[in-house]
Parts: structure tokens; sequence; C-alpha cells
């Protein structure tokens, strides 16, 4: 129920880029700029510690339990 709370404000269930009133999202680009940021970081990690297996260990445990990847993997299961 949470969930459908937070989308009420949006104009599309897709669109995270702007509001019903088609006014700028900062929730949206502020996400949208701290996945690019992790996913960098997470890059940038792999490079210099792509021998150290618990880092691939945290990676694959954080990917797995990340909502979005959870979505990804039922869409293609369906």
């Amino acid at each position: 129920m949470e969930l459908l709370k937070i989308r009420k404000n949006r104009k599309d269930r897709d669109d995270w880029m702007k509001n019903k009133k088609g006014d700028f999202n900062f929730a949206g680009w502020y996400h949208f700029i701290y996945v690019i940021l992790q996913s960098l970081f997470i890059f940038i990690s792999l490079i210099y510690l792509y021998d150290k297996t618990l880092v691939w260990i945290f990676l694959i445990g954080y990917l797995l339990t990340t909502p979005s990847v959870k979505y990804f993997i039922k869409k293609i299961k369906n």
C-alpha cells in the first residue's frame, strides 16, 4: 500500500522525471543520480578489487535484494 501512495503524485507509472502537474520531480532525478554514482563506485571497485571474492559476494547479494532487479527477474520468468 505504501508503494501506491508514493506513486500517486506521478503523471505516469514509468515517468519518474515529472509529477502530475508536469513539473520537475526532484526525487526522481535525485534517485537517478544516486543510482548512477553508486554504479560508478561499484564499477571502479570491481576494476581495482576484481580478485577479491568477498566484493563479488557483496555485489551479488546487493543485486539480488534490489527491487528493480527482482522486478526484472520476474519479467524474464514470465
